[in-house]
């Protein structure tokens, strides 16, 4: 479910200063009578107080049962709006706030409880008015009605400063402005736009969209490995999205991720050490991680873990899980490819990595070749969500920059990005690129490091092409060199997304493959497949593509429309915070 959260910020609603007095709400919760609650007087059906001041509404149902099971008598404190209830939590004239959403103000002075209401926001406005696919969409000077003291009206002056939002002291204000064109839209809960459409009787004004980046401000731990493969690309990634959309997260792993960035509001990195004893032959690893993320669910209230690469990170997060009360730790498990593949198919590791799977409270793949893979190896009865890699497209983007057939040399460019493990073939790239580069203008760039660089490099230099081959080494800014590039070869032996392909794709450069894996839910009909192991068939397909300048821009363009359409940052990252708030709901 996507768009806003609702949390409860019942127990302990106000953090006291170092030094301070026990908090009241504290007070009550070890066996003192009562808690003062404040309210918002204006936000059915989700809360008002009745004739009589009594609590109604969906909050009031809430909060109310969880009173009972603490043993808590809750005290409604009067107000005539929300502003004044914000305004009687902060001086302490109320220990508790029943129904609202984080902002990062708010979480300055008030301690949330994990969230236990799920809704929407969406786009309120007249019947006559279009159908708004978001407000990015909009041209500026937009007006836009929203209620004061509200955390949609921070996110939206923070997040869109050209549209002009008009203050209005209550939900039905800001509806009364639209149905009389003095606003052109409003944003509300579905829950709360709906009720007030019938109850009032506006049936001129209609919902016309949806907001799904804003919902509840998270604080989710990520666990993954700081190498250059895809899972720690991908993970840096997502921490970096969620980080971008206001939540907080956590990042571990036993070194920094070769993406990671410094200064990112709102995302911090926790490095695992693991101390060398004589008596280990190797290190315990597992047992350190699983020790880290317990520290940083307890210091930091982390709502969940998301680990990426099953081994050892998902036994880990169990193992941390197993050791808090109550079974405190939520953890979602990504499987990349040969965690299941290569690694987890090993006796070794197939048994602890299947019960990891199951222990999960949710699992996720990042194509439907690696779900049906696992199920296949390991026999796992857990459901896998099908969630792929990604690619931001704005900085992933064509140069506009001269291709081959436009330059004087007619030199093409042809790229590699990998980790230069094994699997990735990188000879066999080579290999192809030698035959390729007999036939037409060529040089070859390889970006990234690893184990078979030197083969790679030796078998260049044994067919007579090394020095038409450049090694940049691991580049940080890879969306600065895939743009120069006329073509993308990848001669994996077993590839479970192809996320590199997929940054290529992004910039405009068709890509040429072996069809292996899950490859070719990623290129679709914009690049070439070819059989694995067979170096000569890659060359044929590349050159078909480097001798024919229409059909290469066809294939270029097709590329990054297919990314912008299936793989953009904003609609992937929102099918986990989607899976989040089911997992934390649960």
């Amino acid at each position: 479910m996507a768009g806003l959260l609702l949390a409860l910020a019942l127990m302990v609603a106000l953090t006291p200063a170092a030094g301070a007095p026990p908090h009241p709400a504290a007070a009550a919760a070890d066996g003192n009578a009562s808690v003062r609650l404040c309210v918002d007087p204006d936000w059915a059906p989700y809360e008002w107080p009745d004739e009589q001041g009594r609590h109604r509404g969906i909050a009031a149902d809430l909060t109310r049962l969880i009173a009972e099971r603490a043993g808590l008598h809750l005290d409604i404190v009067p107000s005539g709006s929300w502003d004044e209830s914000l305004s009687l939590a902060r001086t302490g004239r109320c220990d508790a706030l029943s129904f609202l959403n984080t902002t990062p103000e708010r979480a300055s002075w008030l301690s949330f409880t994990r969230p236990y209401f799920f809704d929407r926001n969406v786009i309120i406005t007249r019947a006559e008015h279009p159908d708004i696919v978001g407000l990015a969409a909009l041209p500026p000077k937009t007006a836009i009605a929203l209620p004061t003291a509200t955390s949609i009206i921070e996110q939206v002056g923070r997040d869109f400063p050209a549209l002009r939002i008009l203050p209005v002291g209550s939900e039905a204000e800001a509806f009364a402005m639209v149905e009389r064109r003095e606003a052109d839209l409003t944003l509300r809960a579905l829950t709360v736009a709906a009720h007030t459409i019938k109850t009032e009787g506006w049936f001129n004004l209609r919902i016309a969209g949806e907001v799904p980046a804003y919902g509840n401000r998270m604080r989710i731990g990520i666990v993954c490995y700081p190498t250059v493969g895809g899972s720690g690309v991908v993970a840096t990634e997502v921490a970096y999205a969620l980080a971008n959309r206001g939540h907080e997260v956590h990042l571990l792993s036993y070194d920094r991720p070769s993406r990671l960035r410094r200064g990112v509001p709102g995302l911090q990195f926790h490095p695992v050490t693991v101390t060398a004893y004589p008596l280990f032959r190797y290190p315990p690893y597992d047992l350190a991680l699983a020790t880290r993320m317990l520290e940083v669910r307890e210091e930091a209230g982390v709502d969940l873990f998301h680990v990426h690469y099953a081994i050892p990170h998902a036994v880990s997060a169990f193992l941390a899980r197993s050791m808090c009360s109550g079974g405190c730790l939520k953890f979602v498990t990504t499987l990349h490819g040969t965690d299941i593949t290569v690694v987890g198919s090993d006796r070794a590791y197939l048994r602890p990595t299947r019960f990891a799977i199951e222990q999960s409270d949710a699992v996720t793949a990042v194509s439907q070749y690696l779900a049906d893979e696992t199920r296949l190896v390991f026999g796992v009865r857990k459901e896998v969500a099908v969630i792929p890699n990604f690619v931001d497209t704005e900085r992933f983007r064509p140069s506009g920059g001269p291709r081959w057939h436009q330059r004087p040399e007619a030199e093409r460019i042809l790229i590699h990005a990998s980790n230069f493990r094994p699997v990735k073939r990188l000879a066999d790239v080579v290999r192809a690129f030698a035959a390729i580069q007999r036939q037409v203008p060529a040089r070859l760039v390889l970006c990234g490091d690893g184990p078979d660089r030197e083969h790679a490099l030796a078998v260049a230099a044994d067919l007579g092409c090394q020095d038409r081959v450049e090694h940049l080494g691991v580049v940080d800014q890879l969306e600065n060199v895939l743009p120069q590039a006329d073509l993308f070869l990848s001669a994996s032996e077993t590839e479970s997304f192809g996320l590199s392909m997929l940054e290529a794709m992004s910039c405009g450069v068709p890509c040429v493959s072996t069809a292996v894996g899950g490859v070719s839910e990623v290129l679709g009909d914009t690049g070439r497949l070819t059989p694995f192991g067979q170096p000569e068939a890659m060359a044929r397909a590349a050159l078909q593509i480097l001798q024919d300048p229409d059909l290469h821009q066809q294939l270029a363009t097709a590329a990054r429309a297919r990314t912008v359409a299936h793989f953009a940052v904003e609609q992937v990252v929102q099918q986990y915070v989607d899976l989040y708030e089911r997992v934390v709901a649960s």
